[in-house]
């Protein structure tokens, strides 16, 4: 698979599952971890990994083939 597809799944998921766990585990108590600052963390990263497979698809496309 090529590197900004990859990245652009991965940043889906990560996001999905950051926001997932930032919504959704508010009642969970787990020692020496807060799952939702943990989720808010996770989905900042999903962010960030969703803003790089955009710009290697951008960088990538400008790139002349040869």
């Amino acid at each position: 698979m090529a590197p900004a597809p990859k990245n652009f799944l991965e940043g889906a998921l990560t996001l999905a599952g950051g926001t997932a766990l930032w919504l959704l585990a508010g009642d969970i108590e787990i020692p020496f971890v807060n799952p939702v600052k943990t989720g808010m963390v996770v989905a900042c990263l999903g962010v960030v990994q969703l803003l790089y497979a955009g710009y290697l698809g951008l960088n990538g496309s400008r790139r002349s083939k040869g």
